[in-house]
């Protein structure tokens, strides 16, 4: 897909800016289809320029990154993780390039080795898988929310899932220490 969109210029930033989107000329916006992302992504792309984009996205990025720092501290990411995400953006646009004819087989392979020596590999599926696992944590959570407050946990903003995971872990902490007495 990623191949397909950028030999016909669909622009990734765009449409990840699309998903954003609350409302376009007041009207609420809420097509998270691939097909309804695209039409938008292509007919915004005719007024606003990529740079306005990605400039966009920067700043949305970084409020989120820094009331996650003043609110959620101990979730912040790593420097590894970040860099993570980095080599691994640099990878998919040199695989993008090699496909479309550029020959950066030696470059792709220099950022493949400092991938492969960050982190020990993961089994991704099965019972026992990161797939799974995330699940099961994510429905843990869930659980918990539920269990210790009035909340619809499915329904909160990340920002009210964290908040309300926090809480939940204090009652927790709190609830333990008063049963210890």
């Amino acid at each position: 897909m990623c191949i397909r969109d950028r030999a016909n210029n669909v622009s990734p930033e765009m449409m990840a800016f699309v998903c954003l989107l609350k409302s376009i000329d007041g009207r609420k916006y809420d097509d998270m289809s691939e097909s309804g992302i695209k039409e938008t992504s292509e007919d915004l792309a005719k007024f606003l320029s990529k740079n306005f984009v990605s400039r966009t996205l920067e700043t949305i990025k970084k409020n989120f990154d820094n009331e996650k720092l003043v609110y959620f501290p101990d979730r912040v990411d790593t420097s590894d993780a970040i860099e993570y995400l980095v080599l691994s953006k640099k990878r998919l646009l040199i695989e993008c390039d090699i496909l479309l004819g550029e020959k950066l087989e030696d470059e792709l392979a220099k950022i493949d080795d400092k991938i492969f020596s960050m982190y020990e590999p993961r089994v991704f599926g099965g019972s026992k898988g990161l797939e799974s696992d995330y699940k099961k944590n994510y429905e843990d959570a869930c659980l918990s929310i539920l269990q210790n407050t009035n909340l619809k946990p499915k329904e909160l903003t990340v920002f009210e899932f964290w908040n309300a995971i926090d809480f939940t872990k204090s009652q927790i902490k709190r609830h333990g220490k008063s049963n210890k007495r």
